[in-house]
């Protein structure tokens, strides 16, 4: 059974990967450069490098486009373009946001059978 929910669409992972060990293999590769971007993010953003947090966030929309996770993509897209539009005001908290959904996402992975 394949259920669509806030962290992952697993139908279109499934699409995307083939099956869900491919899936699970491919998310092992990717989720920990998700992690380094985030400490990338972080680090961007206490220095107000906007040209940076830009592309940090858009290489984590790159990555997490493989695995179809509708609301950790959504938010990556946000800071992406409050970047872009040299706007900070709400950074911190779509980048607290992100973590938390990425954990969500890393749960929901791990659990996939």
């Amino acid at each position: 059974m394949n259920i669509r929910c806030e962290s992952l669409d697993q139908e279109a992972a499934l699409q995307r990967h083939g099956s869900t060990p491919q899936l699970k293999k491919r998310a092992l590769e990717i989720l920990p450069l998700c992690h380094q971007n985030l400490s990338l993010l972080r680090l961007a953003v206490s220095t107000q490098n906007i040209e940076a947090i830009e592309q940090v966030a858009h290489d984590l929309v790159t990555l997490l486009g493989e695995l179809s996770p509708p609301a950790t993509l959504d938010l990556a897209l946000q800071i992406e373009k409050l970047a872009r539009a040299k706007n900070l005001i709400d950074t911190d908290m779509l980048i607290n946001r992100f973590e938390n959904e990425l954990g969500r996402l890393q749960d929901h992975l791990f659990h996939l059978n």
